[in-house]
């Protein structure tokens, strides 16, 4: 099976907003200060842990998964 190159990787984590892959999941996200928060959508969750910093393109899980990346992450 051919490998996806490198530079089409990195790309994808520039040019896919991590905020559209979290609503299309169905994630409820309110803005604090320059981040936004929800409900982590990778495990139980009652108290919003999932931190997306839209500047950064990044998101991490403050609760029980500590997950955290990029889009394709």
């Amino acid at each position: 099976m051919p490998m996806i190159p490198a530079s089409e990787i990195e790309r994808l984590k520039r040019e896919v907003p991590v905020k559209a892959l979290a609503e299309a999941l169905g994630v409820v996200l309110k803005g604090q200060g320059d981040n936004l928060c929800g409900l982590c959508p990778f495990h139980s969750d009652k108290n919003p842990s999932l931190v997306i910093t839209p500047s950064k393109n990044v998101w991490n899980c403050l609760g029980a998964c500590q997950r955290g990346g990029s889009s394709i992450d």
